[in-house]
C-alpha cells in the first residue's frame, strides 16, 4: 500500500509541511537581530553563535542515536517527538530574557529538528523508486527553504502589527515584539505534527538492502555500527567528497540567510518590514523554481545513465554561483541585489535534494538513517556553525565595522563555492562504481 503512487504522494506532502515548519523555527531569528541585539547587548559575534553554534551543537549530538533510532524503530514516533521538542523550544525562545536563555532554547530547538531529516530521507526512499527520489527529496526539501522564505515574511508581518508594543503576561512580564514572534511562529508545529500519524509507518525496502552481490540472505544482514563503519571506510572517497562538497554549499547558504536581512538593513537602510515583503517572497521563488530544477535534472541525467549526476551537476552549479555572488554582494543597488541573489540561489538552493538522494541510492537500506544522520551532522553542524559565525568573526575582530558585513559575507562565500566544486568532482568517479555495484554491472572489490 505505502508503494502506491498515490499514497507516496501524500506522504511527501505531509513531510514537505513538517520541513516548512522545521525550517521557520530554524531560520526566523534572520530577521530579528536588530531588536535581539538591542534588547540584550549582543555583538554579531554573539548573535552568530544564537543563529548557528547553538543550535546546530545539539543537532549533531542529537543526530547519531537519532540515526540509529530510524534504523531500527518506528519512524513516524522520531518525528513526532522531535517536532514536539522543538516547537516548544521554539516558543521558549520568546521567554528568554538574556543570552543564555536563549542560547538553551536555540539548543534544545537543535535536538528536536535532528530528528526529521534522517527520518523523513528514509521514509521517502522507502516509498519512491531511486529513478524519481531526487525529486521526491528535493520537494520535500523544499519546504524548509519555503520555511526560510517564511522565516523572513512572517516576522516582518508579526512585527508590523505588533509595532513597537510590548504583550504583558502573566507571571512572565513584558513580551517584546521579537519575543513574540518566536511564539506564534513556534506554535503551528505542534499542531501539524500530529499529520504524521495519518499514515501508517511504510515498510523498508530489503531487495536492495545490501549492495554487495555477495552479501548474506536478507534475514541475516548485519546492522551493526560495525559493518556501517566498514562500509563507510570501504567507500570513503566517494562519502569524503560528497560530505565536503555539498558542506561547501551549507556554510554558503546559511552564512548568507543568516545575515542577508540584516545586511538590507545596514546596506540599504530598509525597515525590517519592507526585508520581509521583499526578501522573503523572492526567496521563495527561488525555492520553488530551484528544487523543481534541481530535482528534475538530477533524476533526468542519471535516468539517462549518468551515474554520478548527484554531484557533476552540483559541481559546476558551484562554479556558475562565484560570480553571482560578487555582483549581489558588490552592487549598491538593492533591486539588484534582490534580483540576482534570486538567481544565485537557482543553482545553490537545492542542493539538499541531490545530497540526500545520493547518499539513499549509495547506501545499503539498514544503514540509510545512519548515513543520512552523519551526513547531516556535519553539514549542519559546519554549515550553521562555520557560515554564520565566520561572516561575523570578519565583521567584528578583523574590520572591526559593521558597515563592513557586505564584505564579509563575500569573502567567506567566494572561498567555499570552488572548495565544493572541486571536491565534488573528486567524488565523481567512486559514485559511478559504487551505483555500477548496485545495478550488479561489475563486481564487488
Amino acid at each position: 500500500m505505502a508503494k502506491t503512487p498515490r499514497f507516496a504522494w501524500y506522504i511527501l506532502f505531509v513531510l514537505f509541511l513538517l520541513w516548512t515548519v522545521s525550517f521557520l523555527d530554524r531560520q526566523v531569528i534572520g530577521l530579528l537581530i536588530a531588536p535581539i541585539r538591542s534588547d540584550l547587548g549582543l555583538s554579531d559575534f554573539d548573535i552568530s553563535l544564537l543563529q548557528g553554534f547553538s543550535f546546530a551543537l545539539c543537532y549533531g549530538i542529537a543526530g547519531i542515536p537519532i540515526g540509529w533510532l530510524v534504523d531500527n524503530v518506528s519512524r513516524r514516533w522520531v518525528i513526532f517527538v522531535g517536532i514536539t521538542i522543538w516547537g516548544l523550544a521554539a516558543m521558549g525562545s520568546g521567554f528568554a530574557s538574556n543570552f543564555e536563555m536563549l542560547f538553551l532554547a536555540r539548543m534544545v530547538v537543535g535536538v528536536g529538528e535532528a530528528a526529521l531529516s534522517p527520518a523523513g530521507y528514509s521514509i521517502l526512499a522507502d516509498v519512491f523508486p531511486k529513478r524519481r527520489l531526487s525529486m521526491a527529496i528535493s520537494i520535500a526539501a523544499m519546504g524548509g527553504a519555503l520555511g526560510s522564505g517564511l522565516a523572513f515574511t512572517l516576522s516582518g508581518v508579526i512585527l508590523e502589527l505588533t509595532g513597537n508594543g510590548t504583550l504583558e503576561v502573566p507571571l512572565i512580564g513584558h513580551l517584546a515584539p521579537w519575543k513574540q514572534v518566536f511564539i506564534l511562529t513556534g506554535l503551528p508545529g505542534l499542531f501539524i505534527g500530529l499529520l504524521i500519524f495519518t499514515f501508517p509507518e511504510p515498510g523498508r525496502h530489503k531487495e536492495d538492502a545490501t549492495i554487495e552481490p555477495t552479501a548474506q540472505k536478507v534475514e541475516n544482514i548485519d546492522k551493526s555500527w560495525g559493518a556501517f563503519f566498514s562500509y563507510i571506510r570501504s567507500n570513503i572517497h566517494f562519502f569524503g567528497s560528497h560530505i565536503v562538497g555539498f558542506t561547501m554549499f551549507s556554510i554558503a547558504n546559511y552564512g548568507f540567510l543568516a545575515w542577508a536581512a540584516e545586511y538590507m538593513r545596514r546596506e540599504f537602510a530598509w525597515s525590517a518590514v519592507k526585508i520581509g515583503a521583499t526578501f522573503g517572497p523572492a526567496h521563495t521563488f527561488a525555492v520553488f523554481a530551484a528544487f523543481t530544477l534541481g530535482g528534475f535534472v538530477v533524476d533526468r541525467m542519471f535516468g539517462k545513465g549518468m551515474k554520478d549526476a548527484h554531484l557533476r551537476i552540483f559541481s559546476l552549479f558551484a562554479l556558475i554561483c562565484v560570480p553571482l555572488v560578487a555582483w549581489t554582494m558588490l552592487t549598491s543597488n538593492p533591486w539588484v541585489f534582490l534580483i540576482v541573489s534570486t538567481i544565485w540561489g537557482l543553482f545553490t538552493i537545492s542542493f539538499g535534494g541531490a545530497a540526500a538522494a545520493a547518499l539513499q541510492i549509495t547506501t545499503p537500506a539498514q544503514f540509510r538513517g545512519r548515513i543520512s544522520s552523519l551526513y547531516l551532522v556535519i553539514v549542519v553542524l559546519c554549515g550553521m556553525t562555520i557560515g554564520p559565525s565566520a561572516i561575523a568573526a570578519l565583521t567584528d575582530f578583523f574590520f572591526a565595522d559593521e558597515q563592513r558585513l557586505g564584505s564579509s559575507i563575500l569573502i567567506v562565500l567566494l572561498t567555499v563555492y570552488p572548495v565544493g566544486a572541486l571536491a565534488l568532482w573528486l567524488g565523481t568517479r567512486p559514485m559511478q562504481e559504487i551505483v555500477d555495484r548496485v545495478e550488479g554491472n561489475v563486481p564487488a572489490t
